[in-house]
Order: C-alpha cells, then sequence, then structure tokens
C-alpha cells in the first residue's frame, strides 16, 4: 500500500510539472505580426483622414511634431521603434482615450512597450515644457 501511495504521487508530482511547463514555458506569441506598427504608421501617412481619426493631427502637423521631439529632445528611433510609431502611440491614447490594451492590439507591441514609451513620450515633453529656457 505504501510503495502505491509513492507511485501515485509521484505520477501526480510529473503530472503536475508537465501541465506546468506547458502553461508558462510553451507560450505563443501574441502578436502575429511584429511589422504592425510601422505598417500602421505607413498606411496612416498614406491615409491622411485615417491618421487624424488616429491621431487627431493632420499629417504635416503630425510630421511637425515628431521633427520638432527629434530635434529639441532626447528622444530617436531605436533598434526596434521609429520615432514617429512613439508619437502615433501617445497621440493615440490621448486623443482616443485608448487604454494600454487597445493601443497594443493598434499597433502590435506589448503592454510593457505601450506604456514605457507613453511615458516617455510625457516625460519629454514635461521637461521641455516647464523648461525656462526653452523658447516659444
Amino acid at each position: 500500500m505504501d510503495i502505491l501511495s509513492d507511485e501515485f504521487f509521484l505520477f501526480f508530482l510529473v503530472a503536475a510539472m508537465l501541465y506546468y511547463q506547458q502553461a508558462h514555458f510553451d507560450l505563443q506569441p501574441s502578436i502575429s505580426n511584429p511589422r504592425r506598427g510601422p505598417e500602421l504608421i505607413a498606411e496612416w501617412l498614406d491615409r491622411p483622414k485615417v491618421l487624424f481619426k488616429g491621431t487627431g493631427l493632420q499629417r504635416h502637423t503630425f510630421l511637425d511634431l515628431v521633427a520638432w521631439i527629434r530635434q529639441e529632445t532626447p528622444l530617436n528611433d531605436t533598434r526596434y521603434m521609429c520615432l514617429e510609431e512613439k508619437v502615433a502611440i501617445f497621440l493615440h491614447i490621448c486623443h482616443q482615450g485608448a487604454g494600454h490594451i487597445n493601443t497594443a492590439l493598434q499597433f502590435g507591441r506589448a503592454l510593457d512597450t505601450i506604456s514605457r514609451y507613453a511615458i516617455t513620450i510625457l516625460d519629454t515633453q514635461k521637461l521641455t515644457i516647464l523648461d525656462p529656457s526653452t523658447p516659444y
């Protein structure tokens, strides 16, 4: 009887380990197209009405804002995300009142990425606005 309960315990332990491994380590990517963000920005820039619906800015205003941020702040393109996409993420959240999950699905990015770049843009703008040496 004791050997049977030890075998049952061992079987249960192995089954639990396999279930845990499958649930936590055999993850599928949540984003099927890693180029979704850049493709969305290209589409928005080609279709000004869609850009306006997503960000609240006209094409020339959006591009001027990106150029100004690139020139006046330390923000720039990174290895995985261009500045246009970072600004579009921030404006999409502000203009649409979109949540992070909605924005992550729209741009094909992880929630952590959305949070990081939205906060980065916001912090950079606060520093620029509060800096007394900034000409207006």
